[in-house]
């Protein structure tokens, strides 16, 4: 039960003591008033019932029945309470007092306990300038339904997210791409939300160009009794010109509300894969066995890397969340997209990772747990459903923690269940590897120091997602499907003087897992460097789409499936610190090389990675001049970024943070 609902019944307690006393006994009077409260409760049971029904809500949610049943119980007790010590005008405040506190705990549990479905209610991107001005419709494949009621519906077990319209209500969806390939446009209608007696509903789908004009296609008529399964609705549009639309419009009599659901080009002759990107936040690479590690942190996904392709020497583009995750989305370094520190937004100009998927026909959806990366800084931008999913009180510790990968991974596989069409990209974003390393107890197997607790998370964390991955196996889904399973950033003990991330470049921070699996991917290990934002270009290769040119266009793999034989020469990182002053590290790493440049120390460490791969000591290098090309080369990348920067003025500014997400931030540890 929510903490409110738990408090307010624990008030209603003592009210009901203070009644039986003020009594001496439970007498007539009292007797009558519990009457009046059953009568009241019943009342209020029937209104929530609508009500209910009216937002399509899961009927599985027990807690979300235990905050309704402590409203009623409550109103029982507040009404009897009140009758029992003074009747007459008391009872009336009595009865109007219990409605509220009803209806505070009806609309109020949902957010005091996440009781709804997690993505109860998903996001739309928002309008372009340029949309706007185009004719009002919508971003490719997603509906403009501003102002049109979001939910889930289920009918019949088949839950679908949905819009709810009544009589003359209509959103127009974007047809993918103009060209010679034809698409299949499918909206499901059904459920009947409100509305008296029985009634028909009309569905007209039409062609839109521009604001007022309209083809119709395709009109289905049904009576109400008939809206108790989904009924998909389909047309073809062949061959769409630039710019076009799918209209979709209701008329309902008697006030009747429909659910449409999903609307989606499914475009069966697509064969493209899915994609699903699993980031296990803070996750360094040498404490999984499959990059050498000892303790058995990872023995399920070490055995499933068999039959992928690892990538031995993959790194991060800086060492904390919200630059490496900006790079990651946008293939561009942390200074040309301006994201280096907790108040930056994602530049305009850059074109995410979603948005490029999206304008390819893909339904782009994320379940995210990291508070750094929210909608406010872009990061939402392109996908049709973008979950942040809230944080929660950990009782073992004594500061926030996130969502558990257990409960993360059933989310992912209810979005799966529901999800139909099209290909998808789906982004799932894990923090159980993140400080305070707190598995649950029966992963606690390796100690209680930091690390132990850390190694325990990773092996918690690991185990469920080796449970997804068996999901996408009894599915069907791993045969047609990219998944990737990598990290952001790794995570210091000491190494270099200092826990945490976002402290250095070392190998610690900067060396993450990267493996893939999926249709045609050759199995087996590439020893080339690669970094994680070259997954951008590779995962939109891989949905038919060119990454352009820049620094971030590098293919990972080709389109055999086999790793790239020309991957970089050198790997290059930055991150900004903020001790006193602004002090920003920069490094470069070739194969057997490392140098990194301090901009508060003139002096560029140098480190032979081929008989110190811990990165412990600086020293020499065997040949002096490799220092000077190492220079060369990471000065070179400095104006490139520089360069893509100024290319994507004005960039995206700078957030200001409420006090809420200060102590979101907080909690992760990046601000002091």
């Amino acid at each position: 039960m929510p903490r409110g609902a738990a408090a307010a019944a624990a008030l209603l307690a003592i009210r009901f003591a203070l009644a039986c006393i003020g009594e001496g006994r439970v007498g007539p009077a009292f007797r009558r008033g519990l009457w009046r409260g059953i009568g009241v409760a019943a009342i209020l049971a029937v209104a929530g019932l609508v009500v209910w029904v009216r937002f399509g809500l899961a009927f599985s949610s027990a807690g979300f029945v235990a905050a309704v049943a402590a409203g009623l119980v409550a109103s029982v007790v507040l009404v009897s309470g009140a009758y029992g010590r003074t009747p007459g005008g008391a009872g009336a405040a009595a009865v109007a007092l219990g409605l509220a506190l009803f209806g505070a705990l009806f609309m109020l549990s949902p957010h005091n306990g996440n009781l709804w479905r997690p993505y109860g209610y998903f996001e739309f991107s928002p309008l372009s300038t340029e949309e706007l001005a185009g004719g009002g419709t919508s971003p490719v494949g997603l509906p403009d339904a501003s102002g049109l009621p979001t939910t889930y519906r289920t009918l019949a077990g088949d839950t679908r997210p949905s819009i709810l319209m009544a009589d003359g209500d209509s959103f127009v969806v974007r047809v993918p791409s103009a060209g010679e390939r034809d698409f299949t446009f499918s909206v499901g209608a059904g459920g009947p939300v409100a509305g008296g007696k029985p009634s028909a509903v009309k569905v007209t789908v039409s062609l839109a160009k521009g604001v007022s004009e309209r083809t119709p296609v395709a009109q289905k008529t049904y009576e109400t009794t008939d809206l108790g399964l989904w009924n998909d609705v389909q047309c073809r549009v062949t061959a769409p010109e630039e710019g076009l639309g799918v209209e979709i419009a209701v008329h309902a009599e008697d006030g009747v509300k429909v659910a449409l659901a999903n609307p989606r080009f499914p475009a069966s002759a697509d064969e493209r894969p899915n994609i699903i990107l699993l980031v296990v936040d803070a996750l360094r690479a040498d404490h999984m066995g499959l990059y050498g590690y000892t303790r058995p942190t990872s023995l399920e996904v070490d055995e499933l890397a068999r039959s992928g392709l690892v990538y031995e020497k993959a790194r991060a583009v800086s060492s904390w969340t919200l630059p490496s995750m900006a790079s990651l989305f946008t293939g561009l370094f942390p200074t040309s997209t301006g994201v280096t520190a907790t108040e930056r937004i994602l530049p305009t100009g850059a074109a995410t990772l979603a948005e490029r998927l999206t304008g390819a026909g893909y339904y782009c959806a994320a379940l995210q747990t990291n508070s750094l990366l929210t909608s406010s800084r872009g990061f939402a931008r392109g996908f049709a459903e973008y979950h942040e999913i809230t944080m929660k009180e950990a009782a073992t510790v004594n500061r926030e923690t996130y969502e558990r990968a257990g409960a993360v991974c059933q989310y992912a596989r209810d979005w799966l269940n529901g999800h139909s069409g099209r290909p998808f990209f789906l982004y799932v974003h894990y923090m159980d590897v993140h400080n305070p390393y707190e598995p649950p107890p029966e992963y606690k197997v390796f100690g209680e120091t930091p690390q132990d607790r850390y190694d325990g998370a990773i092996l918690y964390t690991t185990h469920e997602i080796a449970g997804l991955m068996s999901f996408f196996e009894k599915t069907g889904l791993a045969e047609k499907s990219l998944v990737i399973l990598t990290s952001d950033h790794g995570e210091q003990f000491g190494e270099h003087g200092d826990f945490g991330h976002g402290k250095s470049l070392h190998a610690e921070e900067m060396n993450i897992p990267l493996v893939v699996w999926g249709p045609g991917i050759e199995r087996g290990v590439c020893a080339g460097l690669v970094q994680n934002f070259d997954l951008y270009a590779t995962l939109l290769a891989a949905a038919g789409v060119k990454a352009g040119a820049g620094l971030g266009s590098l293919a990972l793999w080709g389109p055999d499936g086999k790793p790239a034989q020309d991957l970089r020469p050198e790997c290059f990182a930055e991150v900004e610190l903020r001790k006193s002053g602004r002090i920003t590290l920069w490094s470069v790493e070739t194969n057997g090389e490392k140098l990194i440049y301090d901009t508060s120390n003139p002096q560029p460490a140098f480190y032979d990675l081929t008989v110190d791969p811990g990165e412990t000591k600086a020293g020499p290098a065997a040949d002096a001049e490799r220092i000077v090309q190492l220079d060369r080369a990471l000065l070179e990348h400095i104006a490139a970024v520089e360069s893509e920067r100024e290319r994507l003025a004005p960039g995206g500014g700078s957030l200001r943070l409420s006090d809420e997400e200060v102590r979101r931030i907080r909690a992760l540890g990046y601000l002091n």
